[in-house]
């Protein structure tokens, strides 16, 4: 039995993932197009959390975990062919963090404590991406999910550490702390309406970064 749900933030789902796969594809343009241009970076940092906070409402409203964590791992694994061609240096796509967050949530609502330490040792064994961010911010995002103040003052002070984090304010890292941007979308609640096909989020992901290796290996 879940404990309760989301009752007064932003619940737009769609909503909230057509604005973080643009924000996405804004940074992916970014970094693998226009020579990490720090404007179009900065955009993408509003991408994950608000993917993460999605995680967290797919995980309330989904009927059956396991087929949901089988579709996100299903999905890791097509985009890592493309995603491997992009990044040869790194290990893992951003849907094997997903899936450690969709764990991570079901963890903390069941109060298995105990299964947090191997969430992180398998995220940091496997190099994910974002590893030392969303060990912190799904808690945060969980436990802050029915108070609006408590939600912003936690998320600026976990993403203020990168603000200070580096001796000079434009530096590569510092960027994370303009992930901060997603807060309005989460606190406002938009009600569109927008009806989009669940699958097409599933397949946007490995085709953009299909698309961008293509222009890449082009120009």
């Amino acid at each position: 039995m879940k404990k309760d749900k989301i009752t007064i933030l932003n619940q737009d789902t769609n909503l909230l993932k057509i604005i973080a796969v643009i924000c996405m594809t804004i940074d992916h343009i970014g970094c693998y197009l226009l020579n990490d241009n720090f404007y179009f970076r900065l955009i993408g940092r509003i991408a994950f959390p608000l993917f993460t906070y999605s995680i967290m409402i797919g995980y309330f409203k989904t009927k059956d975990i396991k087929k949901y964590a089988l579709r996100l791992f299903i999905l890791a694994l097509i985009s890592q062919i493309p995603y491997k061609l992009l990044n040869p240096n790194d290990n893992l796509n951003i849907f094997f963090t997903l899936l450690l967050e969709l764990w991570l949530y079901r963890t903390l609502d069941k109060e298995k404590y105990y299964q947090i330490p191997l969430i992180f040792i398998i995220g940091f064994i496997f190099k994910v991406d974002y590893q030392f961010i969303y060990i912190l911010l799904v808690p945060i995002i969980y436990y802050t999910r029915n108070n609006k103040l408590l939600f912003v003052i936690l998320n600026l002070v976990h993403y203020g550490y990168y603000l200070f984090d580096e001796f000079y304010f434009f530096d590569r890292l510092s960027l994370t702390f303009f992930s901060v941007l997603y807060i309005p979308f989460i606190l406002i609640n938009t009600k569109s309406k927008i009806k989009i096909n669940k699958y097409f989020f599933y397949i946007y992901y490995p085709l953009h970064l299909i698309i961008i290796y293509l222009i890449k290996t082009i120009i």
